[in-house]
């Protein structure tokens, strides 16, 4: 139920149109036409509707710590959220019905699988990636059903297919968290979880120093080497390296996970808490993880380690994939890698706090 109350009022909190390209995505959304197995399909007669000119007023730079926001400017007319929130409900349903629902194995593992979810529908970032107003947004959705069936090699190649076919970047990054999910557990298997945090360290230092450097060296897979190139076209201006410098990467990365939006809208507030909570997730882990069932560690934990590492590994790669939107996904496995050491209850207060703190803090900057 907080899931729906938190995405209904975040249509009328959060700055309309300040969405990652916004104006292309939307665009893309309400004037293409779209297969009758896409859900966009069915909302074409919502969407038509919509104006997606938004003309929102923000003041704010990546380092200030106070944000001005014109309430006027940055108000979508109410018939339009009721759409808004119509869309975002269309996808936030369904998966609620999938982990709500009473599945008929008795796993434990599936049983975390849906509380993890059913957690991060109530993250602000989560919340707000699911709400946007692009191609992403179906992205998520099939993202988050390849969470869920995540060991059914089957149901999972027919979501890859069907990312593929809506964003080949998506794509990318799905498929390589996904690949490197199944090798990190083939290796703990069969060397344990040292050599599993070794592998992982040698991967990311390799990455930093070679950086966009390895773009020059993607053997030809066509949809790759495209993306490469491209990026390495854009990398010889030198705008997306000056914009994105490799050490501030994951830094942004982070922010925009927890609610950090293209005009610089942000919450240190949440960040601080939020470091807090990973870190002392992380160190109860390490200190009860002899307890912790074998099964949990190379369903949750290993998966988690492999969403770290995959998102490292690209943004130092390709800069312009900075931004969370493209790993929101991963959420779930990093919060049923806590479970063991944070009861599921602790975790939905405290991102209840967490979204009542966010929407005090836009109301501070609308005023």
């Amino acid at each position: 139920m907080f899931a729906i109350v938190a995405c209904i009022v975040a249509r009328f909190s959060f700055p309309f149109g300040d969405e990652p390209d916004y104006n292309y995505r939307a665009y893309q959304i309400i004037q293409d036409s779209h297969p009758i197995i896409s859900p966009y399909h069915w909302l074409e007669g919502m969407l038509s509707n919509l104006d997606i000119n938004s003309n929102c007023q923000i003041n704010s730079t990546p380092t200030s710590l106070n944000v001005s926001i014109d309430a006027e400017s940055c108000q979508q007319p109410f018939y339009q959220a009721l759409i808004r929130i119509f869309i975002a409900l269309f996808f936030t349903i369904p998966i609620l019905m999938l982990c709500v629902t009473k599945h008929k194995s008795d796993n434990p593992q599936f049983n975390f699988r849906q509380i993890s979810i059913l957690l991060s529908l109530c993250f602000p970032g989560f919340i707000y990636y699911l709400g946007v107003l692009a191609d992403e947004q179906l992205v998520l959705f099939l993202s988050i059903l390849i969470v869920l069936y995540f060991k059914n090699i089957y149901v999972v190649i027919a979501l890859l297919m069907a990312i593929f076919a809506i964003d080949a970047g998506s794509f990318i990054v799905v498929l390589f968290f996904y690949c490197l999910t199944i090798v990190y557990q083939w290796l703990y298997s069969i060397k344990g979880f040292s050599w599993l945090l070794t592998v992982a360290t040698i991967q990311i230092i390799v990455f930093y120093v070679l950086g966009t450097e390895i773009l020059k060296n993607i053997p030809y897979i066509p949809i790759i080497a495209e993306k490469a190139e491209a990026m390495f076209y854009a990398l010889e201006s030198k705008d997306l390296v000056d914009k994105y410098p490799v050490i501030l990467r994951p830094i942004i990365t982070y922010m925009s996970f927890i609610f950090f939006t293209p005009a610089y809208v942000k919450s240190p507030i949440l960040y601080a808490a939020i470091g807090c909570l990973i870190f002392y997730s992380i160190f109860k882990l390490a200190k009860n993880f002899k307890s912790i069932e074998i099964s949990h560690v190379n369903d949750f934990i290993v998966p988690s380690i492999a969403g770290f590492v995959s998102i490292l590994c690209i943004v130092f790669v390709f800069p312009s994939y900075v931004n969370a939107k493209y790993y929101v996904f991963m959420l779930p496995f990093f919060i049923a890698a806590a479970l063991p050491v944070l009861s599921y209850k602790k975790i939905f207060y405290t991102f209840i706090c967490i979204n009542l703190m966010l929407h005090v803090n836009l109301i501070y900057f609308k005023i």
